[in-house]
């Protein structure tokens, strides 16, 4: 077996999760979103250790109907909205498995109404408001046909009502606060209509930092439970530790002499004799490609540089005249007591988002839980 592994610290996430608790307060419930297979960390062993924190999630966030079911399939009780859009042949399946969906299209919710007055039962949803994501959800303007719909369908109950920001990352906080104002608009009109409405939520990550304004009784920290500030123009009010770090040890080592290429198209020459070390992972593990003579890695506190082009399953490391040797536990993404190179450093080397190199690490590497 390849000795190339993630390594998911449970106990930074209970510290991200209990500091973004403290820093929002005790009167805010929180909604851990483990969409993505928990960004990439794995789902169900960061539910477990979510589970054991305080104060204990009331609710749970995934995308798609399948993690949901995925979810379920261990947790047997725990609240779990799905952001995604759910189709008519799935609502006996919610129903069955207390599933709770978004809605924000009118026949979604008359047939859903149908099929728990079928099962007699009280089926509850979260209505999702479009205030200037522009990707799904209700526009506020036909928000009065939804009330009205909502109030004939007897089988149904609007439990939550949600929107989403889309760019409370971002130092200017302007867009963010006219969002506000959209959602808070809609929930006068929510609550003139509709009675005992739970939950209203739209604070991810930027907004749980920076916008205390948008927490309602419910947050969604998405990216910040994993250790990581949504972008460099937040600020740092909530300390966090990255949960996942990916190590491995060599798989070859030589001397090389000056003039030697090194991988595919010969893009890195060596400039004088120097040690090669070659280490088990590569793109198809979501070691990204454009890292190719620009990634580092880890060793004796100090970085090394990965040259010539990644491949699919190895990259090349140039380790100088490094003591270095195959039992060598090298840290390809996290930090050791004076350097890092983690999923923001490789963001900013590649022009991408932390969330993008997290959820990138593929199922082949396996993972391994601490605490």
């Amino acid at each position: 077996m390849r000795p190339t592994f993630a390594e998911i610290n449970l106990s930074n996430l209970i510290l991200n999760y209990e500091n973004i608790a403290r820093h929002i307060g005790k009167s805010i419930n929180i909604m851990p979103v483990v969409k993505a297979d928990a960004y990439g960390h794995g789902m169900i062993n960061c539910v477990e250790a979510l589970l054991k924190a305080k104060p204990k999630p009331h609710f749970f966030a995934v995308a798609l109907l399948e993690e949901a079911f995925e979810f379920r399939k261990k947790f047997k009780s725990e609240r779990i909205l799905v952001f995604g859009k759910i189709n008519e042949p799935y609502f006996k399946k919610i129903i069955e498995y207390n599933i709770t969906p978004t809605f924000y299209e009118l026949d979604l919710i008359e047939k859903y109404n149908r099929i728990c007055k079928e099962f007699n039962t009280k089926g509850k949803f979260h209505l999702k408001i479009d205030t200037g994501m522009g990707r799904v959800g209700i526009d506020i303007k036909y928000l009065d046909d939804f009330i009205q719909l909502i109030r004939r369908c007897r089988h149904v109950n609007l439990e939550g009502v949600y929107t989403h920001f889309a760019n409370s990352d971002s130092k200017d906080k302007s867009f963010s606060y006219e969002q506000l104002k959209k959602f808070n608009y809609a929930i006068g009109l929510i609550k003139q209509e509709i009675k005992n409405v739970r939950y209203f939520h739209c604070a991810n990550s930027g907004a749980i930092i920076d916008i205390p304004e948008s927490y309602f009784n419910f947050v969604r920290p998405g990216i910040s439970l994993y250790g990581y500030y949504p972008s460099d123009e937040t600020s740092r009010s909530i300390p966090l530790k990255p949960v996942m770090s990916i190590k491995t040890k060599l798989i070859y080592l030589k001397w090389v002499e000056k003039g030697t290429s090194i991988s595919y198209g010969r893009t890195y020459i060596t400039e004088r004799r120097t040690q090669i070390g070659t280490l088990p992972l590569g793109y198809a593990d979501g070691y990204n490609r454009l890292l190719s003579n620009k990634g580092k890695v880890i060793f004796k506190n100090k970085l090394f540089n990965v040259v010539g082009r990644v491949t699919m399953d190895q990259i090349m490391v140039n380790f100088e005249d490094e003591n270095v040797t195959y039992d060598d536990e090298i840290i390809v993404l996290g930090s050791s007591e004076n350097v890092k190179f983690d999923a923001s450093d490789i963001s900013k080397v590649i022009n991408t988002i932390p969330y993008e190199v997290c959820t990138s690490i593929s199922k082949r590497v396996k993972r391994k839980y601490v605490y």
